[in-house]
């Protein structure tokens, strides 16, 4: 990948445009980090939105508001077991808002 500036910001500071972007935020209803602020979904798919006017936006997670669509759904297994012991099954999904 040439030319590719990465860099580490708060995603609320940024005003994107004309962008190729991927978010993967904290998937909603899942084991929190101890230390690790606590992270709002609704301002995040808020903030999707409106950058999705003038950019091309995918989201990683399981689930998404109605009005972003799956782009791409991916079956995994996660390393955590359920209370009977077995490995879980789980679909990732990558989300496009529905202009």
């Amino acid at each position: 990948m040439q030319d590719v500036d990465f860099r580490w910001r708060n995603y609320k500071t940024l005003n994107p445009v004309g962008m190729l972007i991927y978010c993967d935020p904290p998937y909603e209803n899942t084991t929190k980090y101890s230390g690790v602020p606590n992270f709002s979904t609704t301002d995040f798919w808020d903030i999707m939105r409106e950058w999705s006017v003038n950019n091309d936006v995918y989201i990683s997670e399981y689930n998404a508001p109605v009005d972003f669509e799956s782009v791409l759904d991916i079956e995994t297994k996660t390393s955590i077991r359920d209370s009977s012991g077995n490995v879980c099954n789980r679909v990732e999904k990558l989300f496009k808002y529905k202009r």
